[in-house]
């Protein structure tokens, strides 16, 4: 075999805790995600050199260098196509990571199982700050109320999928930048419990009310700061919807349409569907 081929589900984030710990398979973040029907595919071939494309431009990508230099016995060049950009709160490095290692595992058949390619995948996003529970909710599928950092995953699964999403796509935030910062993950977790709790206390929740839970989150801790971002949001509220910033990127996820002349908007659907992994 000289290529081979896997798919991933992007994802959206809406509430996180970041768990630190020793030993990187537990470590990780509560919190609420979902799968979307957006996917990350990627085709890899044995080369001289080994390159990353993604969309067709050559890239430097940490987190898939990871996993390629855990499962590549040769050179490869891994191709990668999503239709939604990368750094701007998608997930697509984790769902890059996860296809990568999943093409990568056939490629040289390795014969390693689902849990063993999700951890090289999960501790990729680790020490290279791009995630901490995107591959958790990728492998699982659904819209997720994560009680446990790391891998196996425990959460409650809301039954929200078939439901529409729109992403307003307004600007880059690296995730590096957040995750890095001391002072702003500890602003994070100390209000992310509270919030997860109001959920968890809602006895009749709605998508809305995930949405403007997550609004609130990010707002009080301070991730809310892009003015453009803000009036979108306010725009989407005025309309009568619900909008929050996506986790994390400069990109206003609601629940209802919204037009705009500046921005990208991208219609997604809540799925129940994983990285299937072989």
């Amino acid at each position: 075999m000289n290529k081979a081929k896997a798919s991933c589900p992007a994802g959206i984030s809406f509430l996180f805790k970041v768990c630190p710990h020793r030993n990187l398979l537990k470590m990780g973040s509560i919190g609420v995600s979902c799968t979307i029907d957006k996917k990350v595919e990627v085709e890899i071939e044995k080369a001289q050199t080994t390159k990353i494309i993604f969309n067709d431009k050559l890239i430097k990508f940490p987190t898939v260098s990871y996993v390629i230099n855990k499962l590549a016995k040769t050179p490869v060049l891994v191709s990668i196509k999503s239709s939604l950009p990368l750094g701007y709160g998608f997930s697509i490095s984790g769902a890059s990571s996860l296809a990568t290692a999943s093409a990568l595992n056939k490629l040289f058949n390795h014969r390693k199982t689902k849990t063993e390619l999700s951890k090289i995948a999960h501790v990729a996003e680790i020490v290279n700050h791009t995630g901490l529970g995107s591959v958790g909710t990728q492998i699982t599928g659904g819209f997720l109320l994560k009680r446990r950092p790391g891998l196996p995953v425990s959460a409650i699964n809301l039954p929200f999928a078939g439901k529409k999403l729109y992403a307003v796509i307004i600007d880059k935030l690296l995730t590096p930048s957040i995750l890095q910062d001391k002072k702003r993950i500890q602003k994070v977790n100390a209000t992310t419990d509270f919030y997860l709790q109001k959920l968890k206390d809602n006895k009749s929740l709605q998508l809305g009310d995930v949405i403007d839970t997550s609004f609130d989150f990010v707002e009080k801790t301070g991730l809310l700061r892009d003015k453009r971002v803000i009036s979108v949001i306010d725009k989407i509220k005025m309309s009568g919807g619900h909008a929050t910033m996506a986790i994390l990127g400069r990109v206003v996820i609601s629940d209802i349409p919204f037009v705009s002349q500046i921005y990208q908007v991208v219609e997604l659907i809540i799925t129940e569907d994983f990285a299937k992994l072989s």
